[in-house]
């Protein structure tokens, strides 16, 4: 193999671990490392039928743990959608499924989503409040979107000083 062949080869192969790098990053967003605009990104839906509003985005919450998720799904509670899919879709799409879901399901379910995972959960609106009350689910509130960085240049967890600071959870959607 020639000189040529060999940097060719060679570019393309960091090329590959670059991108491999950046999307195993991408895949570890935490709420300690999440900016305001990864969450208006997982959270944003436009409306998919012109002329009319967007369909209701689900309620954003802070990602479940393993036992709270596991409290959800003993009040019945069901993950429609995988974190995974809803980020893929675009915010057109996240309003098509959400139409499509809320066509599909009792009237009166509640939606919600886990920031910065993606997971779309329904549930029974009585349930739902339930949870709630029992700080199963902790919804985000204005304050704490407020206090997430705007945007980070590089890798955030090399750069303690830009993280969100943990503090006192104020709920300002308390009614729902």
């Amino acid at each position: 193999m020639n000189i040529a062949a060999r940097l060719a080869v060679s570019a393309l192969v960091a090329v590959t671990l670059c991108s491999a790098a950046a999307i195993a990053r991408a895949d570890k967003l935490t709420e300690q490392n999440m900016t305001q605009k990864d969450y208006k990104d997982i959270t944003n839906t436009e409306t998919s039928i012109p002329g009319q509003t967007r369909a209701e985005p689900p309620l954003e919450i802070h990602d479940l743990s393993d036992a709270n998720a596991q409290g959800v799904k003993d009040a019945h509670g069901v993950k429609v959608v995988k974190g995974k899919d809803w980020k893929a879709l675009s915010p057109k799409d996240r309003d098509k499924r959400m139409r499509d879901l809320m066509k599909a399901l009792k009237p009166g379910t509640f939606f919600f989503i886990e920031v910065p995972s993606g997971n779309v959960w329904a549930i029974d609106s009585d349930a739902y409040f339930k949870l709630k009350e029992d700080k199963i689910i902790h919804r985000w509130s204005y304050e704490e979107m407020e206090k997430l960085p705007k945007a980070v240049r590089g890798d955030a967890s090399n750069r303690p000083e830009i993280r969100r600071s943990e503090g006192e959870r104020f709920d300002v959607f308390s009614q729902f």
